[in-house]
C-alpha cells in the first residue's frame, strides 16, 4: 500500500487531538524545547535508540535546561502532528495519490529547475580572473547602454524595436536545452530617463520573474506583464547602475567568501578541492571528518539559475553544522562533504543549465564524460576504497515548486523507508508548510539521485525549491530539514550493531 507524507489538514486535526488529550506533558515540553527537537525525541524513543555515545549524548543535553533552543519561527502546536504522526501510519488523500503516480512516471526535474541564494558578504571584492566568463556581452544604444559583462550575465544581443521598446534577446549556451531561460545584466544612461524593455526568448518561455537591485545585496520583485515567451516592464534609469536579473545573484566568488567563513568558523571543517571543471575552474568542498566510516554526502548548483536551492543548501549547510543538541552528536559520527558549486563554469557564464561543454551534468552520473561529475565519482570511490559507507545524499535544485523526489522505497534493500520516515518528520516540523514526497526510479537517466540507488545501493534526494518561494520559507524549511535529518540519522543502528 503506498504510504503519503503527513498532509496539513490532517495534521492539524491531529494538532487538535493532541492538545485536549495530551496534557501537561505536551505543554510543558512545548515550553522548554525547540518544536524541531520534539519529532526527534519521539522517533528516539519509539525506535529505542542505540547503545552509541551520539545518541546517549543527544538525549541527554535534550533533557538539560541548558539544551533549549530559540525557535526557527514554527509554533509549538506543530508537536502534536509530530507525536501523532510517530505512532500510526496515516492514510492517503486520493488526489494527493494520483499526483504522486502521474509525476513519478515523469522524467524527474521535467519541470525545469532554477536556483542560487542571495547576495553575500564579500561581493564587492574583486573578481577571480578564474570567474570571468569566456565571452562579454553588452549594447550601447548611446542614451542607454546595457552590459551582462560580469560573472553570472548574461543576454544574447539586443536591438531598439519600431516604437522605441529596447528589445534584449535571451539565448541558451547550447541546444536542445531545459527551458530555463535566464538573464542577468546592468543599465546606465548618462541622464535620467524612464525606458520600456522587452525581454524575449527565442527557444521557451520566460521563466523567472524580473528583479532590480540597486546594489547587487538587495533585490525586489519587478512589475511587469508577460505575452507569449515575452516580458515587458518600465524602468528608471541613470547615470546610477542598476542590476536586473533573473533571480538573485550568487557567484563563484561568492560561494568562496561563505566557504572561507565556515571554515574559519568552524575548525573541524577541511577545504578541499575536489578538482577542476572543464573550463579549469576549482571545484570547491568541504570535509567534516567525524569518528566513524558513514558519509553524508551535500551537492548543489549543477544547473546554474537554480537559486532558490542555493539559498536552501545554505541554510541546510548552517543547521547541519550549528544546532544546539544535534550537531556535536551528529558530527561526531558522520563525515560529511559539503560541495556547493559543482557548475563554476555554467555560473560563470550564466548559462540556463550546461556546462561549459554543453552537457547537463545531472545526466552524466551514469556516464561520467564531465570533469565535474568525474571529480566527485572519484571522491565517492577513493572513500568506499577506505572503507567509508555512504549513508545519504541530498542534491538541492530549483524548480515550479517545493517538491522532494526520492528513490522508491522498494527500489533499494537498504533502508527501504530512509527518505520517507525523515520526510515525515520534517512535514510535523513544518506544518502547515506542505512536504511532498515523489518517488521515482528513472533507470535510463543518470541523475545523481539515480547514480546513488544503482551504483552504490543507497538513498538520495534531489530536494527542489520552488522559484518563486518566500525566501523566509526557504531558511525555515532547510533550517528543520537539516535538523530532523540529524535526528533521524542519529537513531540509525551503528555499523556494527547493523552487521
Amino acid at each position: 500500500m503506498r504510504r503519503h507524507l503527513l498532509p496539513a489538514p490532517v495534521s492539524a486535526i491531529f494538532q487538535m487531538c493532541i492538545r485536549i488529550v495530551g496534557g501537561m506533558f505536551i505543554w510543558i515540553t512545548a515550553l522548554r524545547f525547540d518544536p524541531y527537537c520534539v519529532p526527534a525525541l519521539v522517533c528516539l524513543m519509539f525506535a529505542g535508540g542505540s547503545d552509541g555515545v551520539p545518541v546517549e549524548v543527544a538525549l541527554e543535553r535534550l533533557a538539560a535546561e541548558e539544551a533549549v533552543v530559540p525557535s526557527v519561527g514554527v509554533g509549538a502546536s506543530v508537536m502534536g502532528a509530530a507525536l501523532a504522526e510517530a505512532g500510526a501510519e496515516l492514510a492517503a488523500v486520493d488526489d494527493d495519490v494520483a499526483e504522486a503516480e502521474a509525476v513519478s512516471s515523469q522524467d524527474e526535474g521535467a519541470d525545469a529547475e532554477a536556483g542560487g541564494p542571495e547576495e553575500g558578504e564579500g561581493s564587492e571584492q574583486d573578481q577571480e580572473a578564474s570567474d570571468e566568463p569566456t565571452t562579454w556581452v553588452s549594447c550601447d544604444f548611446s542614451d542607454v547602454r546595457f552590459s551582462a559583462e560580469f560573472p553570472q550575465g548574461r543576454f544574447g544581443r539586443c536591438e531598439r524595436g519600431d516604437d522605441g521598446r529596447l528589445i534584449l534577446h535571451l539565448e541558451p549556451e547550447s541546444t536542445p536545452i531545459n527551458p530555463s531561460p535566464w538573464h542577468a545584466f546592468t543599465i546606465e544612461s548618462d541622464e535620467p530617463r524612464t525606458i520600456e524593455i522587452e525581454i524575449r526568448s527565442e527557444h521557451a518561455r520566460t521563466r523567472y520573474r524580473p528583479k532590480i537591485s540597486l546594489d547587487r545585496t538587495t533585490w525586489d520583485v519587478m512589475d511587469f506583464e508577460s505575452e507569449g515567451s515575452s516580458q515587458f516592464f518600465t524602468v528608471e534609469v541613470g547615470p546610477e547602475k542598476i542590476w536586473i536579473a533573473g533571480q538573485e545573484l550568487f557567484d563563484n566568488n561568492d560561494y568562496q567568501v561563505w566557504l572561507a567563513q565556515l571554515e574559519e568558523r568552524y575548525e573541524h571543517l577541511q577545504r578541499i578541492q575536489l578538482g577542476r571543471s572543464e573550463e579549469d575552474r576549482e571545484l570547491p568542498a568541504l570535509v567534516h571528518y567525524g569518528a566513524g566510516n558513514e558519509w553524508l554526502l551535500l551537492l548543489g548548483r549543477q544547473h546554474p539559475p537554480e537559486i532558490t536551492g542555493a539559498m536552501a543548501m545554505r541554510t541546510f549547510v548552517e543547521a547541519l553544522l550549528d544546532t544546539p543538541v544535534f550537531s556535536e552528536a551528529f558530527l561526531d559520527r558522520y563525515n560529511v562533504l559539503i560541495a556547493p558549486n559543482l557548475n563554476p563554469d555554467g555560473v560563470a557564464g550564466g548559462h540556463w543549465r550546461h556546462n561549459a561543454n554543453g552537457v547537463d551534468l545531472n545526466r552524466d552520473w551514469f556516464s561520467l564524460e564531465q570533469a565535474e561529475t568525474q571529480a566527485v565519482d572519484a571522491f565517492i570511490r577513493e572513500l568506499l576504497d577506505e572503507g567509508g559507507e555512504l549513508v545519504y545524499g541530498v542534491d538541492f535544485h530549483s524548480t515550479f515548486r517545493d517538491v522532494y523526489y526520492t528513490t522508491p522505497g522498494d527500489y533499494l534493500d537498504k533502508e527501504p523507508d530512509f527518505s520517507f520516515d525523515w520526510l515525515n518528520m520534517l512535514a510535523a516540523a513544518v506544518a502547515p508548510n506542505p512536504v511532498r514526497e515523489i518517488p521515482a526510479a528513472n533507470p535510463a537517466q543518470g541523475n545523481f539521485k539515480q547514480y546513488m540507488a544503482d551504483t552504490h545501493g543507497t538513498h538520495a534526494v534531489t530536494y527542489e525549491v520552488a522559484d518563486d518561494s518566500d525566501r523566509m520559507v526557504i531558511d525555515l524549511i532547510a533550517t528543520h530539514a537539516a535538523r530532523t535529518l540529524m535526528a533521524y540519522m542519529l537513531v540509525r543502528p551503528l555499523p556494527d550493531e547493523a552487521d
